[in-house]
């Protein structure tokens, strides 16, 4: 899904639906209606191909046809459409994962309360003391960018780190995710 912003950086979602009232996702053409930026992961996205990742869904396919062989009274027709759909459910939870930890850590990040599910626990807890371990203070957390050349986005992470192991030298790292 695209996102796009506007000139002040704020995120623009939606748009009123005029047909059918209420509110709708924000296209391409609201974008160029309303003078929006594209966010630069929307940019990236489209033009640079994604071959680790390309090569994990197509595996996740695979994974499921495996684990679940056709049914004697399916069409190879219906048995296609099923394991597309688990696959692609499979990557959606995926996804929906990596969401919640990116939040996790931006609310930690911020001082927020945020209380993860079990399973993100367990990640986040790993996460910080590796985190603590590199990167001496954060700098920035989640701050939105609007560029000039017609991009915008936000920066998830820019922060001190030691420039070598057990170095008091720190450098300023921008983490975009």
């Amino acid at each position: 899904m695209a996102h796009y912003y506007d000139g002040d950086g704020n995120l623009i979602a939606e748009v009123p639906n005029a047909s059918k009232g209420g509110m709708r996702p924000t296209t391409v053409a609201d974008a160029r209606k309303l003078h929006l930026f594209t966010s630069i992961t929307t940019v990236i996205g489209d033009v640079v191909n994604k071959p680790l990742v390309n090569t994990w869904r197509v595996g996740q396919g695979i994974l499921k046809s495996i684990e679940s062989p056709m049914q004697p009274d399916e069409s190879l027709d219906d048995y296609v459409k099923r394991i597309i759909r688990d696959s692609e459910e499979y990557v959606r939870d995926s996804s929906d994962f990596g969401t919640e930890i990116h939040a996790g850590i931006a609310m930690r990040l911020q001082g927020r309360p945020y209380e993860p599910s079990i399973r993100a626990r367990a990640i986040l807890e790993g996460f910080w003391p590796w985190f603590n371990d590199n990167f001496h203070k954060p700098h920035i957390s989640e701050q939105t960018f609007v560029s000039p050349i017609g991009v915008a986005g936000t920066v998830d992470l820019q922060s001190w780190r030691r420039a070598f192991p057990d170095s008091t030298d720190l450098q300023l790292y921008p983490i975009i995710a």
